[in-house]
C-alpha cells in the first residue's frame, strides 16, 4: 500500500510504501519526529509504484521520501495512479537507472510490442517481456568503452 503523509499542515509530504497498515507505519514515523504528522490518502500500490512516484517527483524532492507539498502530489492520491508508458513499471531493478527512468513514446512502446509479439512468435520457448527485448536490442548497439587508466 502507498501512503501520502504531512508533516503539520503546510510541512512536506512523504511518499511510502509499506506492507503492513498505513496507521502502524505513520505511527513508526512518529516517532522520531517533533512536528505532528497526518495521513493524507492511501492508494492500492507496489514497492516499485512508489519508486515510479518518487521518479515522477523528483523535481519537488526535498530529501529521501520526503517532497515539497505541491498539488500535483495530492492528484495522485485523489485520482490514483495512472498508468504511464515507463520502462521502470517492468524492469525496475534491472538495467541501470538512466535506463529504467527512460519514458517511451507511445509510437515506440508500440513498435516495441511488435518486436515482443515477434520474437513471441519466432521464439516460443523463451519468456519474452518488454524488458527483456530492450535488453536484447542494447546489447545489439555498438558501444565504445573508454579504456581503463593504468
Amino acid at each position: 500500500m502507498l501512503y501520502l503523509i504531512q508533516q503539520g499542515t503546510d510541512g512536506p509530504f512523504k511518499i511510502g510504501y509499506t506492507a503492513s497498515s498505513s496507521e502502524r507505519r505513520m505511527y513508526a514515523l512518529q516517532t522520531g519526529n517533533p512536528i505532528p504528522l497526518r495521513l493524507i490518502g492511501t492508494l492500492e500500490g507496489s514497492l516499485q509504484d512508489e519508486s515510479g512516484l518518487h521518479q515522477q517527483f523528483e523535481h519537488v524532492r526535498l530529501h529521501n521520501e520526503w517532497f515539497k507539498p505541491v498539488p500535483e502530489i495530492l492528484a495522485v492520491f485523489e485520482n490514483g495512479l495512472a498508468p504511464t508508458a515507463s520502462v521502470a513499471d517492468e524492469c525496475s531493478g534491472a538495467m541501470n537507472d538512466e535506463l529504467i527512468a527512460l519514458r517511451l513514446s507511445k509510437d515506440l512502446l508500440d513498435r516495441l510490442d511488435g518486436y515482443v509479439e515477434e520474437l513471441q512468435r519466432t521464439e516460443p520457448r523463451f519468456q519474452i517481456t518488454r524488458c527483456s527485448a530492450i535488453r536484447d536490442l542494447i546489447a545489439r548497439l555498438p558501444i565504445r568503452r573508454p579504456k581503463e587508466k593504468r
